[in-house]
């Protein structure tokens, strides 16, 4: 709180307690258990108003583990693992998006509206500049599966 230490690693537990203004970077190492621990643990970063940055890595790995953490969990209801895993693709699918606005998946998640013009290039979705193009293929894709149907009746 002094200043006198530049950097600190902390486990869940001990990052959630933090409570410094001035953090100025977040990093995950491997993939939360949800999009809600997610949006918490990158809150510490910021907390000034000044720019903050937030980094997950993750491998495919982590999934696989998350998973068999969860199915083989004896102590959890079928309820609560299917829950566990809901949370735990909330995180993939967010990780996994290429267009929408960081700061807009994570609001949305939480209930909030935000306009992605607002974000100002601050995450990397929209660094990118990547635009979704919405289009009607429906005639292609009739096209697709007529040629796909003739070729399997033959």
């Amino acid at each position: 709180m002094n200043d006198e230490i530049q950097v600190i690693v902390a486990t869940i537990a001990f990052g959630m307690g933090i409570n410094k203004k001035d953090v100025r970077f977040v990093v995950h190492y491997s993939i939360p258990k949800s999009l809600e621990g997610y949006v918490q643990e990158c809150g510490r970063g910021g907390r000034d108003g000044k720019q903050a940055e937030c980094i997950l890595y993750y491998s495919y790995n982590d999934r696989k583990r998350s998973d068999f953490f969860i199915v083989t969990n004896n102590d959890n209801t079928k309820n609560r693992k299917s829950e566990n895993l809901r949370a735990l693709y909330s995180i993939l699918d967010y990780c996994e998006e290429p267009f929408t606005c960081r700061r807009k998946l994570q609001l949305n998640f939480l209930g909030e509206d935000f306009d992605e013009s607002k974000c100002n290039k601050m995450c990397d979705n929209c660094k990118q500049g990547l635009t979704v193009v919405d289009r009607d293929v429906s005639f292609e894709a009739k096209k697709i599966v007529e040629m796909v149907t003739d070729m399997t009746n033959e």
